[in-house]
């Protein structure tokens, strides 16, 4: 792996003139882990530091870097190629393919350098050299599940105006703009699907629900739902191109995949990033992931109008000459794709409650000691199973009570 990273940032040097000028010549890395943060992520590792190079015979440093690495474990490795494959053709076709139209988006994104995909019968390997966006002021929410108001408007809008680059090119490059969401290579679902708890998870809410008078004569249509879960998820994620209102999407925008800029504990800006899980979907796969995910049910009582008119603002005012679909249009999107924020959080929101609480069990709190250390997928089903059935407490039921509430109240099934 370090001949491979030495290979990428010597290229980036030299393929970078715009950065970093003429005659150039690369001298060493310089690891700065002061710079550095804990990345939710599994499919990747991250190193941070910057380049030392030489140029007319002065030393000098580029702008720091992050450096995205294959994982160590083994059992991640042909996923996380799929995913480093994904991430290396969104920076090196699409994004500049959306520049064409307006180099504006770019600011959406951190500044790509350089790649390098290497593919091999004794290990795949995989870099990705980007901007480290926490040297330039901007970091991770504290928050790990559910954000205030002024975060989700920042990353509603920032979303809106993402999607208003598709519905531009949809537009005016039609041809080349489906050729290129043809070759995004299926990760994600294929991934969940394989957990043997993964129905486990998506059973936890309704459960509760069946519980609650209320709700009881209300649930026939999710219970078919529930009850093909795996094929729904699928559905959900296969795009349409005759569907006016299906975009690229990010596929996994949550607050883990954005980096905020703060003026005095208030963010003001934000960055996209980790776009290996991006498709050709609806957009309410980005929506509702975020407004069912990273806000909860209060939030969603209060300012669901409010959020959804943020992002539609978003989208209109990004090319106004351009026809977007109606508000109307998009929202009808969640009746058929609103249960994917469902499914991805029935698997993933416990662990995060758990983590920005305290007093509720986390995975390592239920896992018995002997199995601390053992990778996930050698972990027996049956204890996978209590894990995931444990995980956040009373409180991560109820949260995934609320989304199936709050999908039932507004008539999305």
């Amino acid at each position: 792996m370090d001949l491979l990273i030495d290979c990428v940032l010597r290229n980036a040097l030299s393929g970078r003139k715009d950065l970093f000028g003429e005659d150039c010549t690369f001298v060493s890395f310089e690891v700065n882990d002061a710079s550095s943060f804990q990345s939710d992520g599994y499919q990747s590792s991250l190193r941070f530091g910057r380049i030392i190079y030489r140029r007319f015979d002065q030393t000098r440093f580029s702008n720091g870097l992050l450096l995205k690495v294959t994982p160590s474990s083994v059992m991640m490795k042909d996923f996380s190629m799929l995913q480093f494959s994904n991430e290396v053709f969104f920076y090196t076709r699409i994004l500049p393919f959306f520049e064409s139209s307006d180099e504006k988006i770019s600011d959406l994104f951190p500044r790509y350098y350089n790649s390098l995909l290497q593919y091999n019968t004794s290990s795949d390997e995989a870099v990705i050299v980007l901007e480290n966006l926490i040297a330039s002021g901007y970091s991770p929410t504290e928050k790990k599940s559910f954000l205030d108001y002024h975060h989700l408007r920042l990353m509603v809008r920032k979303l809106g105006v993402f999607h208003a680059y598709s519905y531009h090119m949809r537009q005016e490059a039609a041809d080349k703009f489906h050729a290129m969401i043809l070759c995004q290579l299926e990760t994600d679902s294929n991934v969940l699907l394989q957990f043997s708890c993964f129905r486990e998870c998506v059973m936890r809410g309704f459960r509760r629900l069946t519980t609650d008078p209320c709700y009881r004569s209300k649930i026939q249509n999710l219970s078919h739902l529930i009850e093909n879960c795996d094929e729904v998820y699928r559905s959900i994620l296969t795009g349409d191109e005759r569907n006016c209102t299906h975009i690229l999407c990010h596929g996994d925008f949550l607050r883990n995949n954005v980096l905020f800029a703060y003026d005095e504990g208030k963010p003001v800006d934000a960055k996209i990033v980790d776009l290996a899980s991006w498709r050709f979907a609806s957009p309410v796969i980005d929506l509702a992931l975020l407004l069912y995910l990273n806000a909860d049910q209060k939030m969603r009582d209060k300012n669901w109008d409010n959020l959804i008119d943020e992002y539609y603002a978003a989208v209109c005012g990004t090319f106004p000459s351009v026809r977007v679909p109606s508000k109307n249009l998009i929202l009808a999107e969640f009746k058929t794709n609103a249960m994917m924020a469902y499914f991805i959080a029935s698997f993933f929101l416990p662990s995060l409650i758990a983590s920005d609480n305290d007093d509720v069990p986390g995975y390592a709190d239920i896992l018995p000691s002997e199995y601390k250390d053992v990778l996930y997928t050698y972990i027996p089903s049956d204890l996978l199973h209590q894990v995931h059935e444990k995980q956040g407490g009373l409180r991560a039921t109820v949260a995934l009570a609320d989304i199936l509430k709050d999908i039932i109240d507004r008539g999305f099934v």
